[in-house]
């Protein structure tokens, strides 16, 4: 069976990602099964109802298996939950990873592999204005792990004050709801 989907991939190469997006594999067995039950129902010579309700099951579990996964992979995908900012305005240190989500309108995770797009970003932008002094860093027993020879190297857990992280803001012109402006 994978020579054909490969021949097919082939010839329309389009063809991959929409069945990919779609899960064919279990489309096509339940347009397979509806289609025999249908064309069965007829070789069989049942009675016109059994037949018509035979018919209208098998085309509400091809629409099923054909539409329905699809339109939830649609609502689920990239949908990421906001923060409460009525809780975060109360802090007044954060750390350096829950600046970065909170700045990207995200709400803040602890897995450092988690971290990309928008957060990753201003993750980067933080820890280069900790290294080059533009926004000063509160002091925590787990600095010296982090200090080197060619100065202090933020981290995950760096904390930040929030007046601190307000000027930064300010300095790009950015007024997030998670600060108490």
């Amino acid at each position: 069976m994978g020579w054909v989907r490969d021949k097919i991939a082939l010839s329309v190469p389009w063809i991959e990602p929409v069945l990919d997006y779609f899960d064919w594999r279990k489309r096509v067995i339940a347009l397979a099964a509806g289609v025999i039950l249908a064309g069965w129902s007829f070789v069989k010579d049942l009675p016109w109802p059994v037949i018509v309700v035979l018919t209208g099951a098998a085309i509400v579990i091809v629409a099923y298996a054909l539409v329905f996964p699809a339109f939830v992979k649609l609502i689920h995908v990239g949908v990421d939950p906001r923060p409460n900012y009525s809780i975060w305005r109360h802090r007044k240190q954060f750390g350096l990873f829950e600046a970065a989500y909170l700045l990207a309108d995200r709400e803040p995770i602890r897995e450092p592999a988690a971290i990309n797009g928008d957060p990753a970003a201003w993750f980067g932008l933080l820890c280069e204005a900790v290294k080059h002094n533009e926004i000063k860093y509160v002091s925590t027993m787990y600095d010296p792990k982090h200090t080197f020879q060619d100065g202090y190297h933020p981290h995950m857990d760096t904390q930040l004050e929030a007046v601190e992280l307000k000027k930064f803001c300010e300095a790009r012109g950015r007024r997030p709801e998670f600060l108490n402006w």
